[in-house]
This record gives C-alpha cells, structure tokens and sequence, in this order.
C-alpha cells in the first residue's frame, strides 16, 4: 500500500503540474498551436518528477522552474503542519525504494522511524493528501495572479 501510495502522489504531482503548465501556457499564447506546443514541451521537457521519485525536493523544483511558484513557501504560510508533512512524504519515498528495491536493511532503518502498519500508512496517506490539496489552491491562486497580471497589462 504504501508503493501505491507514493506511486499515485507522483501521478497527482504530474496531473497537477500538465494541468498547470497548460493554463500557464493558455494565458500568453493563443491560437497558434506549433508554439504552445513548443512552450508546453520547454516546461516540461526536464521534470525531475518524471525521472524520479516525487520527492519533495523534485516536485518543488519542477514546480518552481516551470511555473515559477515556490510550494514551500506556499504551503509554509498556508499550514503550520507543512514540516510535518514533508517529513512523512519523504519517509514514503525512503520506505517506497527500500520496498522496491527489495533492500532489507534500508527497510529496516525506515521501520525504525515509522512500523510498517496500516496506522502508519493512514498517517502517510492523510499528509500526502494535506500536501496536495494545499499544492492545487497553491497553483489555482498562483495562476490567477499571473492571469490577473496579465489582464491588468492588457487593459492599459
């Protein structure tokens, strides 16, 4: 459960950021197809998320070199629990390779820290949801201001 849960916060960081990156891209170029192809390609063309594990430190990255957003700052003003958040979402990824990788020592060091239970994933599962419902009205306010940027310029 706990390779599927990481596995499917990857999916949602790569949704998230496609979906980003396409309203980004709707906001400068229209009607012309070959260069918002073109754009959408050079934002996305080196996600470290689409290389590696959706740690932490990838999926702020892709998000910052992209969108130009920073999630950490982001979700630290939005929720005093952010650090604790992280800490789980990094122990998943830890415990995700040392499962997949079949590693029994590293499964051991990430057992220390957290038991292998259900209660434990549960946990897990509520930060990674925390993490990404935070990350989406993060996104949402980001490109509304970059939106309302823009109309603001155009109105002049």
């Amino acid at each position: 459960m706990l390779i599927r849960l990481a596995s499917e916060f990857q999916g949602f960081c790569r949704d998230l950021h496609d979906e980003s990156v396409g309203r980004f891209v709707s906001l400068g170029v229209r009607n012309h197809p070959d260069i918002t192809s073109i754009v959408r390609l050079s934002l996305m063309g080196s996600r470290r998320i689409d290389r590696g594990n959706a740690s932490w430190g990838n999926v702020k990255h892709d998000f910052m070199s992209s969108l130009g957003i920073d999630l950490a700052r982001s979700l630290k003003n939005q929720a005093v629990q952010y650090p604790h958040w992280v800490r789980y979402l990094e122990w998943l990824n830890a415990t995700r390779n040392a499962l997949a990788h079949a590693d029994e020592e590293k499964q051991a060091l990430c057992a220390e820290q957290h038991p292998l239970t259900l209660a434990t994933y549960r946990k897990c599962r509520a930060a990674v949801n925390a993490i990404c419902t935070h990350m989406d009205r993060s996104l949402d306010v980001h490109l509304s201001d970059i939106r309302d940027s823009t109309r603001d310029r155009s109105t002049r």
